[in-house]
């Protein structure tokens, strides 16, 4: 995931490492979180590999009849990464703005995330 998001913050900054990010997923493939393949998404550059991501995402959602959220786990060690599943599902719906502009996940992304706020808020420091 740490690799992920490096490569993702090189690519914010115009220094974008495709032939890492594809190593990446060669490596792991669908067995990264949801947070390292929505941040290798837009790295890799490779129309393959691209549609693999978002089949893996349209596999891993769960849907109501209008909103969706990103269940993921990194078991004991999610406290050292400061994880919540808003904070994932808010990762994948920024990649899926930039990746997938039409997919209707994004409407129903941003209604699950404010569907999960209480009293305004989400209950994390993100």
């Amino acid at each position: 995931m740490l690799a992920a998001y490096a490569l993702h913050v090189r690519w914010l900054d115009r220094d974008s490492d495709q032939s890492k990010a594809r190593a990446l997923w060669t490596r792991r493939g669908e067995d990264l979180g949801l947070d390292a393949l929505a941040w290798i998404w837009p790295v890799v550059n490779d129309d393959s590999i691209e549609a693999d991501i978002l089949l893996v995402f349209n596999n891993r959602v769960t849907e109501t009849a209008g909103a969706a959220t990103f269940a993921t786990d990194y078991g004991e060690d999610a406290y050292l990464i400061l994880h919540s599943s808003r904070r994932t599902d808010g990762i994948v719906l920024d990649a899926l703005i930039a990746m997938a502009p039409d997919s209707d996940l994004i409407v129903k992304t941003v209604n699950g995330l404010l569907g999960n706020q209480i009293r305004g808020r989400w209950n994390n420091v993100q």
